[in-house]
């Protein structure tokens, strides 16, 4: 008898969870939409890499991204 409690207990759980999600009731999503007008730029620099150093790097990449002409 307390064996088919904790079934019951389990699956109605999981139906109480999985069935709104299926059902379109809230929306689930993980990810932000994606903005076409936006790049983001990882900079890998080594870990004592310098504040200024750094910006350098990224005004580089900046000007690199800015001259940059899309094909289409």
């Amino acid at each position: 008898m307390r064996s088919w409690l904790k079934r019951g207990f389990w699956i109605s759980l999981i139906i109480i969870l999985v069935v709104p999600i299926m059902l379109d009731v809230f929306k689930a999503r993980m990810l932000p939409k994606a903005d076409k007008d936006q790049v983001y730029l990882w900079i890998d620099a080594p870990r004592n890499t310098s504040i200024e150093k750094t910006t350098e790097i990224a005004h580089a990449a900046e000007s690199f991204l800015v001259g940059y002409k899309k094909v289409e």
